[in-house]
């Protein structure tokens, strides 16, 4: 989905006219979709303990 919406802000910055709004606005949003990118990835990245090996009690 952050791929598709990211392809259309970059044609919607080649094609400004479909959009009234300041070339500075159309070329903010595409950093803006990195932000987005890093903070998809800090929620699905794997938690410490699903990295942890498990531990087998010996008695």
């Amino acid at each position: 989905m952050l791929i598709a919406v990211f392809t259309s802000n970059i044609y919607l910055y080649h094609h400004q006219e479909l959009l009234s709004a300041s070339p500075v606005v159309h070329f903010l949003r595409l950093p803006l979709q990195a932000v987005f990118f890093l903070w998809a990835y800090w929620h699905t990245r794997p938690s410490l303990e699903e990295k942890r090996p498990p531990v087998s009690k010996s008695d």
